[in-house]
């Protein structure tokens, strides 16, 4: 069965039937391989650095950041590797509103579809990002450089300042918002029954990994703006 993906999980989304999977539970560290073995005439999930007696046994749903866990599994995962932080098209145009060109830019990146999968993580933005703030943070540049940058030509230091500094005030208006949320949900939290308390603490979990990853996110970006 297929549906439309949100904005933020681009790609294929398709769901297959298989019950017994569903007894064994996600790590994003473990290895494993998994399909249909013709000789045996069974689906076969085989751990590649082996199980212990009597532990449990885990497997790998996949590359997936805990915002997509939690959408499409309905948990998040501890020290996940993976995890990202999604940048929204509406974001970028609330922070660069006052840039008269915005709209022709914000066009022209979607035009050539790059305004899907911008992240940030705690190693700093991903090149995605990082690109599309070069392309947006005033002052305007000329319009025939914009499809060489997107093809990687090399920037200016002073464009690049400008571009994280960009990156460092979007870093910090999602850090704010994450710390209020957190916030409500802690208040939720002493007003909510049982069902809706376990849920609040999931999404607790994830809001508080998002406040992490974005608090060193920061000090990378600050760290860049230094030298």
């Amino acid at each position: 069965m297929d549906r439309p993906s949100s904005s933020f999980l681009s790609g294929p989304d398709n769901y297959a039937l298989a019950p017994f999977l569903d007894l064994l539970n996600h790590r994003p560290d473990v290895q494993v391989k998994a399909g249909f073995n013709r000789t045996t005439g069974c689906y076969e999930v085989r751990s590649i650095s082996g199980v212990q007696r009597y532990h449990q046994a885990f497997i790998n749903y996949g590359c997936h950041d805990n915002q997509r866990l939690l959408l499409e599994y309905g948990f998040v995962s501890s020290c996940n590797p993976h995890s990202v932080i999604y940048v929204e098209e509406d974001l970028l145009c609330e922070l660069l509103r006052g840039d008269e060109s915005l709209e022709e830019k914000m066009k022209f990146l979607r035009e050539n579809r790059f305004l899907q999968n911008l992240t940030l993580s705690d190693e700093g933005p991903s090149w995605r990002l990082l690109t599309a703030l070069r392309l947006l943070s005033p002052p305007r540049m000329p319009r025939q450089r914009w499809r060489t940058l997107l093809l990687g030509q090399m920037v200016s230091d002073e464009e690049e300042q400008r571009s994280v500094q960009t990156a460092k005030t979007l870093c910090e208006h999602l850090l704010r918002e994450t710390r209020r949320s957190l916030q409500e949900i802690s208040h939720l939290l002493q007003q909510s029954e049982r069902p809706v308390r376990e849920q609040l603490q999931v999404v607790g979990s994830l809001r508080r990994e998002e406040r992490c990853i974005l608090g060193n996110c920061l000090e990378v970006l600050k760290s860049a703006l230094e030298i």
